[in-house]
């Protein structure tokens, strides 16, 4: 395992810090992540242990994930996924952040959305085959081609 990520973001009543241990093994990725929140008053700590299975879809110039996230040179799927669920939602406020569903294609684009997809758009694994431009031992989709993940975002929370 190696740690991918490691954040920590302070104010004066609040400290958080998160971290985030990946694991690929083929076409499924272990995800540790643990989050730690220390005030004044409290602590709190909170682990989960998510499988990020991918997901090969097509997709076209409409785009299946219509919100587009730069991420630069640092694309891969957990990074797409930490995005998405970072990411405010569109629309009228309040804009409560996170998505259901995080893709990565082509190597260096990252998609969120909440919308169903259904199996008529599922391509070959094969086809999904762009390395990562963020880490080009990972895969990132291909042309046209999404590989979706969820962010453990439940669907009954959108």
């Amino acid at each position: 395992m190696q740690m991918t990520n490691a954040r920590s973001d302070s104010s004066a009543a609040l400290t958080t810090a998160k971290l985030f241990t990946m694991m690929h093994t083929g076409w499924l990725t272990v995800v540790l992540r643990w989050k730690l929140q220390v005030s004044e008053y409290s602590c709190t700590s909170k682990f989960e242990l998510v499988l990020l299975v991918a997901r090969c879809v097509i997709d076209s110039p409409l785009r299946l994930l219509t919100h587009y996230v730069d991420l630069g040179e640092n694309v891969t799927p957990e990074a797409c996924i930490e995005a998405c669920i970072n990411l405010p939602k569109q629309g009228p406020g309040p804009k409560i952040p996170g998505y259901v569903l995080a893709g990565v294609e082509t190597g260096s684009q990252c998609f969120c959305d909440n919308v169903n997809i259904t199996s008529a758009w599922d391509a070959p694994a094969s086809e999904c085959n762009s390395p990562c431009r963020g880490n080009s031992n990972e895969i990132c989709g291909g042309a046209w081609r999404l590989n979706i993940y969820e962010t453990g975002i439940s669907w009954n929370d959108q």
